[in-house]
């Protein structure tokens, strides 16, 4: 095993690593960043151990019957039934068998995972988006999705075999869900949900218009026409209609809080501009992070919870970084991966 696996399973079983992958926050996120640094070869090895954590996760209970028989019988292959041998009792202590045990569960796990990646893969289409990438996507049933940079989304490959239009997302996108039904069998017509799953929060559409960000742990809805129906993951959890112009942000506690917004505020990233509203440097510092793929380290505490407003083009960084500059008047610059605000 040369050291980029043996990085990589390490990443795999490092608890912290999978709860920062599942549930990413700010405290973790910072962790994480310090560890990969500029380093390029740990950040290739986290994006792929991000990957297959995240297909691993991805809806689970979607495999069949058959396919599970088939997952069983390519890791029975693979690791060989007749190795495993019982162990006496008396010797079940030993310092070189425990090592022995905890060798052969990472090889094993190891195999499991990537058998069980390359079922998910061979099951549904993955598509996602490089930091400052935005990218259209259109799905069988012609509805619309606008991706943002640094964001992913899945769906079934199967899709017309689905009883409902479901869609896993990861970062932010637009959707322009087109309506559908399903002819039943009586010759009555049923009309075909779309169901976006953005982590604790789902989201089920008949046909509409709705922007939906999950990152770092916080998922928000906006809305532009139609009504869309939100289901918290918790199962106790009441269910919310949205109405247009609404936007829906999912508390720490699983409930959902609705406010009125412009709704164009939210949603101009896809014509590819920002939109600042009284917004918090440090707010923008995270967004920039998101979108670009780089640290912003505001080095005066002063100018954290100063407010900034505007809207320039997100294709230019410099003209952001620049606008900055010239408004709290002080030097904004660009050092390798980070970029540094403040005397």
């Amino acid at each position: 095993m040369n050291l980029d696996d043996s990085l990589l399973d390490q990443l795999l079983s490092d608890d912290a690593f999978v709860d920062w992958i599942r549930h990413p926050s700010p405290d973790l996120d910072s962790y994480w960043q310090a560890w990969m640094g500029t380093d390029v070869k740990r950040q290739e090895i986290v994006e792929e151990a991000r990957s297959i954590l995240l297909s691993l996760s991805f809806h689970k209970a979607s495999l069949s019957g058959t396919e599970k028989r088939v997952l069983q019988a390519r890791i029975a292959a693979s690791i060989g039934e007749d190795d495993v041998q019982p162990v006496s009792s008396s010797a079940s202590h030993s310092p070189a068998l425990l090592y022995m045990r905890y060798a052969a569960a990472i090889v094993v796990l190891t195999v499991f995972t990537y058998f069980l990646l390359s079922v998910f893969q061979d099951t549904y289409n993955t598509v996602t988006t490089a930091y400052g990438e935005t990218k259209s996507i259109i799905l069988p049933d012609s509805s619309e999705v606008t991706l943002n940079a640094n964001s992913l989304l899945r769906y079934p490959r199967d899709w017309e075999k689905q009883e409902d239009r479901e869609v896993w997302l990861e970062g932010e996108a637009l959707f322009k869900v087109s309506k559908q039904e399903i002819i039943n069998e009586d010759a009555s017509a049923k009309k075909r949900k779309f169901v976006v799953h953005a982590t604790q929060l789902n989201v089920e559409v008949l046909g509409t218009e709705f922007n939906v960000r999950n990152r770092d742990g916080q998922t928000e809805v906006t809305l532009r026409e139609g009504k869309i129906k939100l289901l918290s993951a918790v199962e106790t959890a009441e269910e919310v209609v949205m109405r247009p112009g609404e936007h829906a942000r999912l508390l720490a506690n699983q409930k959902i809080a609705i406010s009125k917004v412009k709704v164009d505020e939210y949603t101009t990233w896809t014509e590819q501009r920002w939109s600042f509203r009284d917004t918090p440097l440090e707010e923008v510092a995270k967004s920039i992070t998101e979108y670009y793929g780089l640290e912003v380290e505001i080095t005066e505490a002063s100018l954290k919870d100063r407010k900034f407003s505007g809207s320039p083009p997100k294709d230019d960084m410099s003209a952001l970084l620049q606008m900055l500059s010239a408004i709290y008047q002080v030097p904004v610059r660009q050092e390798g991966n980070t970029i540094r605000m403040g005397h």
